[in-house]
């Protein structure tokens, strides 16, 4: 708002100067270095505001116009996850291990999960390292699926694993984070999909378990 202001009153000057003849070459110069700095800052918090509208949309989602899919989860992991991390620019090596099951359910909001336990890794984790893991384990027991998500990374302290998934909580609110991604995770896995989602004590890196069933039902 700022920078709009600011461009919008050198206009107004400049169009002064055009009419009473007093237009100059250094004053033509300096709105122009003046409003292209003014643009940069214009597109990159536009950029920001409208990521954070779209983290919120998915804060926000419900299963009206979802489709309920059968999918075989192993497969739909890995080809999910090439294209998650193919947003980022470090590099990552994945391992997918476990059971090939078929679950009945809506992919839409596990994708959420992954997308926001992914971007967690790559931006909190992998902040300090190089050698970049991620490793994803599936195991299926009497209907109930599991899904364990670990990376490498630089970890959670203990004291904050009970609060992780609390809307805007964060360690990083300097960087710009405002901890909601995680909070899209809890909501699409334990409020939508009616399972379980915690973050657990590891020797390494995150560690995050994700539980629902092998059918999963609309909730009323």
């Amino acid at each position: 708002m700022t920078s709009t202001s600011i461009v919008t009153e050198r206009l107004q000057y400049i169009k002064c100067a055009i009419n009473e003849k007093k237009l100059t070459q250094k004053i033509l110069s300096d709105f122009i270095e003046q409003s292209a700095d003014a643009l940069i800052l214009v597109r990159n918090n536009s950029s920001k505001a409208a990521g954070l509208v779209e983290k919120f949309k998915l804060i926000a989602t419900t299963l009206t116009g979802m489709k309920s899919t059968s999918i075989d989860l192993r497969a739909f992991i890995n080809d999910k996850l090439a294209g998650l991390l193919g947003k980022y620019k470090c590099g990552v090596t994945t391992n997918i291990e476990g059971d090939t099951v078929h679950i009945e359910g809506y992919p839409e909001l596990l994708l959420n999960a992954l997308d926001q336990l992914v971007d967690n890794s790559v931006h909190h984790g992998f902040s300090q390292r190089s050698d970049n893991q991620i490793n994803i384990t599936i195991d299926v027991k009497e209907g109930w699926v599991t899904i364990t998500y670990e990376d490498n990374g630089v970890g959670i302290e203990n004291d904050q694993l009970s609060q992780i998934f609390t809307p805007f909580y964060t360690s990083g609110i300097q960087d710009g984070n405002l901890g909601i991604g995680l909070n899209i995770v809890y909501n699409s896995i334990a409020v939508l999909m009616g399972g379980e989602v915690s973050a657990q004590p590891t020797v390494q890196g995150a560690k995050f378990v994700m539980e629902f069933s092998q059918v999963i039902k609309e909730t009323e």
